[in-house]
């Protein structure tokens, strides 16, 4: 931006070389820092940004230097990363969640096969089952009634 200019003379420039503003919208701006213009816009309504929200139906025109521009790479570096984490802590409690929910039904289930079992009379084929499993003689009755 030229300040001043007289008449023989060089115009004289606000800032120093390579301090000159350059103008982004949400495209250009995302080609520069590597993402989506959608998740640029998801960064630029964060607080890290440092980019005063537009609002709804606002349209983001950013000017910055080449200083600013690194800073918001950087910047946007950190809220990804941030941001990943939070989505697989989610994906974590979500699962464990869910494991929960699926103990939880498994043990009602077992309860209820437990309580329809418990109420019926062993049948003879229990009985008879029982019988042909058990290797123990009344030497063994008696050392348990010893013990």
């Amino acid at each position: 931006m030229i300040i001043s200019s007289t008449k023989g003379a060089t115009p004289q420039t606000e800032g120093m070389i390579g301090m000159a503003k350059i103008e982004y919208n949400t495209t250009s701006l995302a080609a520069e820092v590597g993402t989506a213009p959608k998740e640029l816009r998801k960064f630029l309504r964060s607080d890290l940004s440092g980019i005063e929200k537009v609002g709804k139906g606002g349209r983001y025109n950013i000017a910055l230097t080449a200083t600013q521009l690194a800073k918001m790479k950087k910047n946007f570096s950190q809220w990804t990363a941030e941001a990943e984490k939070k989505r697989e802590e989610a994906k974590i409690a979500a699962e464990a969640a869910q494991a929960e929910t699926i103990t939880a039904a498994m043990v009602e289930e077992a309860l209820e096969e437990i309580d329809a079992e418990g109420d019926a009379e062993p049948t003879d084929d229990d009985i008879a089952e029982i019988s042909d499993d058990a290797d123990f003689d009344d030497s063994d009755l008696e050392t348990i009634d010893e013990a």
